[in-house]
C-alpha cells in the first residue's frame, strides 16, 4: 500500500548510507535540517580500505574521529610498496606522527549511520530508491521508495544521490566522462597464522607487466588481496578464481607473499573504472562521492574523497536552504570543485603510472601513464614557475619597486567556503587567467593587488599585507614573495 505524501516537504533527502550519504545527512541534520537517510544492503562484499593520514581532518570536521578510533581498527604508519620491477619491496613511511587507517567498511559505515542518527537524521533501512523525479515546478523533489513492508514517497526541498556506482538519480540518462582505460578489481581474502616480513597494518602494492595488486588486513591473520586488471581482459565468473592464482603467479613478492597461505573465499569481482558523470549538480539535487566521480583504487583516496565530496555537498544543500537566490551559482561551484578533484587524482595515477610504464612497456602501464601529460584544469599563467622565478629575480635587482595593476584586471564577486556557507568574496580575474582566483600560495591576492601600488619596498609591502589579514591568513615571507612574482610573472601586477 503507498503510503500518502506528506503536506510540508522534508529538507533533505540522502540516497546512500555509506561514507559519502552518512556523512552529509549528519551534517545537515546538525547544521538544523529535517534529514531523511535511505539505505539498503550493501550489493557486494565489503573489502577493507585505506584512509591516508589526510583523512583524519576530515573526521574532525564530521566530529567522528574519537567514535572511528575507538573500534581499534588498524593504525597505518606506511605502505610496503613493490613497484616497477624492484628486486624486493620498500617501506615508504608517512610524515613522522601520521597515521593512516585500515577500515572494514561494513563497520566504518555502520558507525558513520549510527552518528548521522545521534545528530538526528531519520534513518530508512532497507529502502530501495525507484523514482526521482522534480515535482511542483522544480520546487520540490519525490523520491519513490520500496520498503521491506510498504512504499511510499518521500517529497523533499533538496536530494542528495550518494548511490555509488549505482547513480540512481541519473540511471540511463547520463553516458560517463573518462579517459582512462576501464579497470576490474579480482578480490578474495586469505588466511595465514603469520605473515612473513611485512608491517600487519600496512597496505602492500605490487606492480606486473599487466596490472598491480594490493592488499589489506582484515584480522592479525586475514588480508584482502585485489588484482587489477584492465576490463577487457576479465573472464567469466565460473572461471574467475582460476585467472585470479594465473595472475597472482605472474607476480613476484606476492607470490612469495601467499605461498603458504590458504585462499578463504572463492574470488569475485567489482568495477574500479575511473570516471566524471557530466552533470552532478542542479538546483536542488546534488550526486555526491562515487555517484559524482570515481577515482582509480590506486590513489587510495577513495573514501576520503567521498567523505570530502559529502563535507562540500552538505555545505552547498545548507547554504541553497537558507538562502535559495544562491542556487545557480553554489551548483556551479560544486561542480567546478568535483571536476578538480578528479582531474587532480587521474593525474597522480598517471604519475604514479610513469614508472611501470617505462619497465614494462606494457599496454596497461603505457595507457595509464599517458594521464600524467593531460593538462592541468588550471593551466593559467598563475602556473608559470619560470615567468615568476624571473619576476622575483627582476625585483630582487632594485633598490625599490613600483607596480600597477595591469588594466585588464577586474575584481569579481564568487562563491568561497567559509564555515557551513558559501558566501560571495571578491576575486581577481583577467585573461591570462583560467578562472577566478582569489588564493595563490595561501596568499590573499586580491588584498595582496590592492595594496601594492601604494608601496616601493617589498618588506613594507610585506609587512602592510599581514597587519591588514585577520590572523588566520597572515603569511611567511616565502609564501608572500612567491605569490607576488607569480603575479608580476603573470602580469597580473605590471613591475615598472
Amino acid at each position: 500500500m503507498t503510503r500518502r505524501l506528506a503536506s510540508e516537504p522534508i529538507d533533505v533527502a540522502v540516497i546512500g548510507g555509506g561514507p559519502a550519504g552518512a556523512t552529509a545527512a549528519r551534517l545537515l541534520a546538525q547544521w538544523g535540517h529535517r534529514v531523511v537517510l535511505l539505505t539498503r544492503a550493501a550489493a557486494s562484499p565489503a573489502l577493507v580500505e585505506s584512509l591516508p593520514p589526510s583523512s583524519v581532518r576530515v573526521l574532525d570536521r564530521l566530529g567522528v574521529r574519537e567514535s572511528v578510533e575507538g573500534v581499534a581498527f588498524p593504525r597505518a604508519t606506511g605502505n610496503t610498496v613493490c613497484w616497477a620491477n624492484a628486486t624486493a619491496p620498500h617501506v615508504e613511511v608517512f610524515a613522522r606522527g601520521a597515521y593512516g587507517l585500515q577500515v572494514r567498511r561494513e563497520l566504518f559505515d555502520r558507525l558513520l549511520r549510527r552518528e548521522a542518527e545521534r545528530a538526528g537524521v531519520v534513518l530508512r533501512r532497507r529502502a530501495n530508491v525507484r523514482q526521482i523525479v522534480s515535482d511542483d515546478g522544480g520546487e520540490t523533489w519525490l523520491v519513490g521508495v520500496a520498503g521491506a513492508r510498504k512504499a511510499d514517497r518521500i517529497r523533499a526541498r533538496w536530494v542528495l544521490d550518494c548511490s555509488g556506482r549505482a547513480r540512481l538519480s541519473s540511471r540511463g540518462g547520463q553516458s560517463l566522462t573518462t579517459r582512462a582505460p576501464r579497470t576490474v578489481a579480482v578480490i578474495a581474502t586469505w588466511r595465514q597464522a603469520t605473515w612473513p616480513d611485512i608491517d600487519h597494518a600496512h597496505t602492500l602494492v605490487e606492480s606486473y607487466a599487466d596490472g598491480w595488486i594490493w592488499s589489506m588486513p582484515r584480522t592479525s591473520t586475514q588480508r584482502d588481496i585485489a588484482v587489477m586488471l584492465d576490463a577487457e581482459r576479465a573472464v567469466r565468473r565460473d572461471a574467475l578464481t582460476a585467472h585470479y592464482h594465473s595472475e597472482l603467479a605472474r607476480s613476484s613478492w606476492f607470490r612469495s607473499l601467499t605461498a603458504r597461505a590458504s585462499l578463504i573465499t572463492p574470488a569475485w569481482a567489482r568495477d574500479a573504472s575511473a570516471y566524471l558523470t557530466p552533470t552532478i549538480a542542479r538546483r536542488g539535487l546534488l550526486l555526491v562521492g562515487d555517484a559524482a566521480s570515481a577515482v582509480d583504487p590506486l590513489s587510495s583516496f577513495g573514501v576520503k574523497k567521498a567523505m570530502a565530496s559529502a563535507w562540500l555537498a552538505a555545505i552547498v544543500t545548507h547554504t541553497c536552504l537558507e538562502t535559495p537566490v544562491a542556487g545557480d551559482e553554489a551548483c556551479a561551484y560544486y561542480t567546478a570543485s568535483e571536476h578538480r578533484m578528479y582531474e587532480s587524482l587521474q593525474r597522480q595515477l598517471g604519475a604514479m603510472a610513469v614508472a611501470p610504464a617505462a619497465a614494462y612497456g606494457s599496454a596497461f602501464w603505457t595507457r595509464r601513464a599517458a594521464l600524467h601529460a593531460a593538462p592541468a584544469i588550471d593551466s593559467s599563467t598563475l602556473n608559470n614557475r619560470s615567468a615568476a622565478i624571473a619576476a622575483l629575480d627582476a625585483m630582487r635587482g632594485r633598490s625599490a619597486v613600483r607596480f600597477r595593476v595591469a588594466a585588464d584586471v577586474r575584481e569579481v564577486e564568487r562563491p568561497i567556503v567559509r564555515g557551513n556557507r558559501l558566501v560571495l568574496e571578491p576575486h581577481l580575474s583577467a585573461p591570462a587567467l583560467d578562472g577566478d582566483v582569489r588564493y595563490a600560495h595561501n596568499v590573499n591576492i586580491v588584498r595582496l593587488v590592492r595594496l601594492a601600488s601604494a608601496h616601493e619596498q617589498v618588506p613594507s609591502l610585506f609587512e602592510a599585507y599581514n597587519r591588514a589579514a585577520p590572523t588566520t591568513e597572515r603569511v611567511p615571507i616565502s609564501n608572500f614573495l612567491s605569490a607576488l612574482s607569480t603575479l608580476v610573472g603573470a602580469r597580473i601586477l605590471d613591475l615598472l
